[in-house]
């Protein structure tokens, strides 16, 4: 199948819909029809989108016949509970904290190129992993086990290993939250974080991973306020944190992807279309668009009523869309079947992982346990992205 790229034209409709990456409900919008409506520049995949493997094959593959570009189908596949890739013979990995407590960087690798070859099967091009926040607050409600750690020489050497195994596995790998989540005490899919530090923390602790990550394909932005980078806006609609500082100093070329433009982090502030027009304003190339329609049509007539403005001129709108056809003329389908994944082997794997990264804190001389002894389990249930067995379920069996 051989794409042809759409030559760009406002004489008629402008490409604004190549900004957006969209989710869909196919209960009430199927993604074929969204394709027709907006012509996006790709998907993401939730879990409840993924009845089965076969299925998401089919829908990927349908699209992709639809589709007169490469197409990105993405998911967020971080290990751990963070998994929409569950069904069949999906290998459950070891999150990213107990991956680095290996303190080995080979098994990141190994993991990344593991998961990349089962998401590379299914027609996935594009995983929004790894998360390269250094979790430096504890009390960080959002970001926690889903960090390497943090130590930010530790989390960029995890995080760079991690991307490596992916992108050889033909997936896009997105480093995330820029310029960093780490250091929050609130979640902004709840409310907007403010962070205090100076420049010269911010450089010396969030932003190290991303530097050592800056030649990857795609980096996510964080809806926070740094007030030393930007006392009026969260980094996703900040020209000074993506312009001057990701673009300009720090020398970015690949696609900046917007965190979900649907966080109450935005939404509590700003307008679904214009937290969109600020977002491409800023510098980001590619919006994370929820699955809700009349959202979507909200941000699509926004980008549209943008460019009649003169807001968003063409130059700008075609310099994200080159970016995002490089990328996709990277990593994509193209027809191509990738080979059945090695899920026993993967299996073995992620075990290992487990093995070598399970560390004991403190013993008061509980363990080794005593069969013949009741004890007592406390430990938190992940409710998210699936449910997860608990420490006690497991020790039950």
């Amino acid at each position: 199948m051989v794409f042809a790229t759409q030559a760009f034209s406002f004489s008629q409709t402008p490409e604004v819909g190549r900004l957006m990456l969209l989710a869909f409900d196919a209960n009430v919008l199927e993604p074929e029809k969204l394709l027709e409506l907006y012509q996006p520049s790709g998907f993401i995949f939730y879990v409840d989108d993924i009845g089965s493997s076969a299925s998401l094959k089919e829908t990927i593959s349908s699209l992709e016949e639809q589709s007169t570009y490469p197409l990105i189908f993405s998911l967020d596949q971080e290990g751990g509970p963070f998994n929409t890739y569950q069904v069949d013979n999906a290998t459950r990995f070891p999150g990213n904290m107990m991956l680095a407590a290996t303190r080995n960087a080979d098994l990141a690798y190994k993991q990344g190129l593991a998961m990349g070859q089962e998401l590379a099967y299914l027609g996935i091009t594009m995983d929004f992993a790894p998360v390269a926040d250094v979790n430096s607050n504890p009390d960080n409600p959002i970001i926690g086990i889903r960090s390497f750690g943090d130590d930010p020489k530790l989390v960029s050497q995890f995080a760079l290993a991690f991307s490596e195994g992916l992108s050889q596995a033909g997936v896009a790998p997105v480093a995330k939250h820029f310029p960093g989540h780490g250091n929050t005490e609130s979640d902004s899919h709840l409310e907007l974080p403010h962070i205090r530090l100076s420049f010269e923390e911010i450089q010396a602790i969030d932003l190290k991973p991303f530097e050592a990550l800056i030649n990857l394909p795609a980096i996510m932005t964080a809806h926070i306020v740094f007030e030393s980078l930007d006392s009026q806006r969260p980094a996703t609609l900040s020209p000074l944190i993506l312009t001057n500082l990701l673009r300009n100093e720090l020398g970015y070329k690949g696609v900046i992807i917007s965190d979900y433009l649907d966080m109450q982090a935005l939404t509590q502030t700003y307008s679904l279309g214009e937290a969109a027009v600020l977002a491409i304003e800023a510098g980001v190339d590619l919006l994370l668009v929820g699955y809700k329609p009349a959202q979507q049509q909200e941000i699509y007539d926004a980008l549209i009523q943008a460019v009649q403005s003169g807001r968003l001129t063409k130059t700008r709108i075609d310099e994200s869309i080159k970016r995002i056809e490089a990328l996709t003329n990277t990593y994509q389908i193209n027809g191509k079947q990738k080979p059945l994944p090695d899920y026993a082997e993967h299996q073995l794997l992620a075990h290992e992982i487990a093995a070598q990264g399970t560390t004991l804190i403190l013993n008061d001389g509980t363990l080794p346990l005593d069969q013949g002894r009741t004890v007592s389990v406390i430990s938190p249930k992940i409710a998210m992205f699936g449910l997860e067995p608990t420490l006690g379920e497991v020790l039950n069996k």
